[in-house]
């Protein structure tokens, strides 16, 4: 049928772009017949392959005699389709995986499924990555806070108080010592919008007493980043980072997620880095979204980013986000530059804020939520920071997660059709 003759030849000009893109030429005409054959069922007749106008078309020629009218005719009848893909052009695509590694990715152990979907995805991409298509793929786990790595702590961009232990001296508090614990039960307790049980019980202490001795406290920097002043927490300044009021302000005393990755082509580095992540802390998606486009970005704060124009080929800068709730916290400015601030209406905004800044950039944001507990509310921010909602997806556990990083990887790298 005409149907099963287009769909063949659909097909078999698919096959001539891919081969094309691998092998910087067209596969022979009978490389294609065969592709061809081997998906049509009817009898084949002539084909021909050839590019025109940066594009390549496949012509291809059934023939057959319809079975009624064998009686009536000698010569057979010719069904003919016409295909044609773009003729593969050089890509440089720079990707950013944007993942939530809070708390609540504990249950169900939502952070290992997340660990084999994100390695499977960078895995395809690297692989599909050629002469043409070059690959370059970075990484920001996000919490309240983002790490930006010990190694940035005296880059111009941060601003970050020394470490130090202070002595207090000789110093002296009260002391009561439990004597005893009693009425223990469980309790529904709730972190990172998650509930789990804790342990309660009622305890009865002695006399109070005095206790003396030299005491110090430690202030110290682990790689998190709190948020500067609204509106310069939602834009980077390319050429002002020498002004005090424009660095990111360092967090002491708080621990955070693993490391940014910086944007490479290092498949094992990144590799590991998905290894190395772990589930603490609360939710504040906005974070995550302004570091991933300072990763993509070519300006500082991180500059492994192509600018427009110094591509070799065409500059595709795309952002996976994957989150398994919604803003838990949100940052205390201008108070301080802390992420403990419970206003979720702040949070969510700024997260739409978030988004909405990277798109206007040029970058195509897919986004996935993740797990059985995300509320409307999130899915709803989620589907806004989208490029389309052809870019949103909704996994209910690891496997689908695992299906929707493939169904990503295929969307990124995929030959369409034009005729």
């Amino acid at each position: 049928t005409d149907a099963a003759m287009q769909n063949a030849s659909d097909s078999a000009v698919l096959f001539a772009a891919r081969y094309y893109e691998v092998n910087d030429r067209l596969p022979t005409k009978n490389a294609v017949k065969e592709f061809l054959q081997a998906n049509y069922s009817g009898k084949l007749g002539s084909i021909d392959l050839y590019v025109k106008n940066d594009q390549i078309f496949v012509e291809a020629k059934s023939a057959f005699q319809p079975t009624f009218m064998q009686m009536f005719m000698k010569d057979e009848l010719a069904v003919g389709a016409v295909s044609a893909a773009p003729l593969p052009s050089d890509v440089d695509m720079e990707i950013v995986l944007v993942l939530d590694t809070t708390f609540s990715m504990t249950k169900d152990d939502k952070i290992g499924g997340l660990k084999v979907a994100a390695k499977n995805f960078i895995n395809t991409m690297f692989d599909k990555a050629n002469s043409r298509s070059r690959v370059k793929m970075g990484l920001v786990p996000f919490a309240q806070y983002v790490n930006v790595g010990l190694g940035n702590r005296n880059e111009i961009w941060m601003d970050v108080p020394p470490d130090q232990i202070l002595s207090k001296g000789n110093t002296c508090y009260m002391k009561q010592n439990i004597l005893a614990k009693k009425n223990c039960r469980w309790e529904k307790k709730y972190r990172d919008g998650i509930a789990y049980d804790a342990q309660v019980c009622d305890y009865e202490y002695g006399e109070p007493y005095e206790v003396c001795g030299e005491s110090t406290s430690t202030i110290k920097w682990y790689g998190c980043v709190g948020s500067k002043n609204f509106p310069t927490n939602l834009k980077d300044p390319v050429d002002n980072f020498n002004r005090p009021e424009e660095k990111f302000p360092g967090i002491m005393n708080e621990w955070c997620q693993s490391p940014i990755a910086p944007l490479s082509a290092n498949r094992d580095g990144m590799i590991q880095q998905i290894n190395n992540l772990y589930a603490t802390g609360e939710t504040y998606v906005a974070d995550g979204v302004l570091w991933g486009q300072r990763v993509l970005s070519p300006h500082a704060p991180f500059t492994e980013g192509l600018a427009a124009g110094k591509a070799m080929g065409d500059l595709r800068k795309i952002m996976v986000v994957m989150t398994d709730g919604e803003n838990q916290r949100s940052p205390e400015v201008p108070v301080r530059p802390h992420h403990w601030g419970t206003d979720r209406g702040k949070a969510n905004d700024w997260t739409r804020q978030a988004c909405n800044i990277a798109k206007q950039a040029g970058t195509e944001i897919f986004t996935i939520t993740f797990g059985t507990d995300v509320p409307l509310a999130s899915k709803r921010i989620m589907k806004h920071c989208a490029t389309s909602l052809e870019h949103y997806f909704n996994a209910s556990d690891a496997e689908m997660l695992n299906e929707t990083f493939a169904k990503i990887a295929g969307a990124l790298t995929r030959v369409r059709l034009t005729q």
